[in-house]
C-alpha cells in the first residue's frame, strides 16, 4: 500500500449537503490520483463539517 495524495483543489461550493460535498470531492479525489495509477485500487476520501446541514470549508492558513 502507498499514500498518493491528489492534486485536485477544492473549490467552493454553494447549494449542495455537507455530505454531497464531501462525496464529490472524495470522487474527484480519487479520479486523480487513479490517472496516475491506473492499474492499482484507489481509496479517497474527504471530511466535511456539518453544522445545521450546512457544511464548513477548509480555512485557509495564513503565517504570520
Amino acid at each position: 500500500m502507498r499514500v498518493a495524495p491528489s492534486n485536485y483543489r477544492e473549490p467552493d461550493r454553494f447549494g449542495i449537503s455537507p455530505r454531497g460535498l464531501a462525496i464529490e470531492h472524495a470522487r474527484r479525489k480519487c479520479e486523480d490520483v487513479a490517472m496516475h495509477f491506473p492499474n492499482d485500487i484507489v481509496v479517497a476520501a474527504d471530511t466535511v463539517v456539518d453544522l445545521d446541514g450546512g457544511g464548513f470549508v477548509k480555512a485557509n492558513i495564513i503565517n504570520v
